[in-house]
């Protein structure tokens, strides 16, 4: 990005983010970048197999029968090519088998350098739960293909917002310099977390753009479940599901603001409000809002994802200007629903030094 700042290039904003958050998980679960960023491209071309993957896996829970006549068809399983994300498997077997080796060569115990070694380790922790490597490789599998797509769409989502308006984008700007950030060092999550217009930012962000674009099904298991308040009974083995664009825009919860709108301010304590009835409301609102699920089935990666996103939206808006080379830009809805256009010219903000390296802090 400092690159592309100084000479003014056009950035396609989407693309980098999602270089970035594959590079970040990349290197969180092995302890390396895969090179996204330092390329400027897809390397291996996963990102282009994870996009296809996508669009047959949105296709196939929209309309499960479509499996069984593709790649469920085991005659036509020989034309259709690798199976989606089978690159994703390939390098987490890869991965756990040299990282034992490694241990054993060096005559070490694996500790706590990334997500690979913590889940070699819970092996002897929890030997009744990771019962040997292909469940290791499950959780790096969804470290792989789980925790980027969703958090690159969440940062451009938020990005894209935050300059298109010029109001909140002063406001989150005069919160930093207040905070004592000038945009000439990465900032740290200890710092972002505790500015109240940032963690507004974010919140407003994930509210109106979930990564997931389609409904998350459950079943209903044996004995049927009782709505409340005078529902139906359904039976066991309905499917119910409830779709975070629609529930996200509950004015009951979310309004009086416009709830199509970008208004961080919802997330802020009101005027006439007393502090315990603004957290209260603030903290009913993000009980309920969907984007990373609810209950015993909440997204495992949900903190690793804010800690991105309070840092990255800080840095960036900090540190740099941008420009607009386009009007609007479009939506895509495959599962994940991605954006596209979100191309720009990118400038160093006056005064801002050299950035250090995001890996430090």
């Amino acid at each position: 990005m400092e690159k592309m700042a100084k000479e003014g290039t056009t950035v396609r904003m989407e693309k980098w983010l999602l270089y970035f958050a594959y590079d970040c998980l990349h290197k969180l679960t092995f302890d390396f970048h895969r090179g996204y960023l330092e390329t400027g491209d897809d390397v291996g071309n996963f990102i282009k197999d994870a996009y296809g993957g996508l669009v047959y896996f949105g296709l196939c829970v929209s309309m499960p029968v479509l499996h069984r006549f593709l790649i469920g068809n085991p005659l036509l399983k020989p034309f259709l090519g690798k199976p989606p994300f089978l690159w994703a498997f390939q390098q987490a077997y890869a991965a756990v088998a040299a990282r034992k080796a490694q241990h054993e060569a060096a005559q070490t115990l694996p500790g706590s350098s990334d997500f690979l070694d913590l889940f070699l380790a819970a092996r002897s922790t929890y030997p009744d739960i990771v019962t040997g490597d292909d469940v290791v490789v499950n959780y790096l599998f969804l470290n792989l293909v789980a925790g980027s797509d969703t958090t690159g769409t969440s940062l451009a989502v938020i990005l894209y917002y935050v300059y298109r308006d010029p109001r909140i984008l002063a406001k989150l700007r005069a919160e930093l310099a207040a905070a004592g950030y000038d945009g000439s060092s990465p900032l740290t999550y200890r710092d972002g977390v505790r500015l109240p217009y940032l963690d507004a930012v974010v919140q407003e962000g994930l509210r109106i753009h979930p990564p997931i674009g389609l409904t998350l099904e459950r079943v209903v298991p044996a004995g049927g479940w009782q709505m409340p308040d005078g529902g139906p009974l359904l039976p066991s083995g309905t499917k119910v599901g409830m779709n975070a664009w629609v529930s996200n825009r509950d004015e009951s919860v979310f309004g009086p603001e416009d709830v199509d709108g970008f208004v961080p301010e919802r997330w802020m304590k009101r005027a006439g409000e007393t502090e315990k009835e603004g957290g209260e409301r603030i903290a009913r609102m993000k009980k309920l809002m969907l984007t990373f699920g609810y209950g015993s089935r909440v997204c495992t990666g949900k903190s690793v994802a804010l800690l991105e996103l309070v840092k990255v939206v800080g840095t960036f808006v900090g540190r740099y200007d941008v420009e607009f080379l386009s009007s609007e830009w479009k939506t895509e809805n495959i599962w994940f629903v991605f954006p596209s256009g979100f191309n720009v010219k990118v400038s160093l903000r006056d005064g801002v030094g050299d950035l250090g390296s995001l890996d430090e802090s």
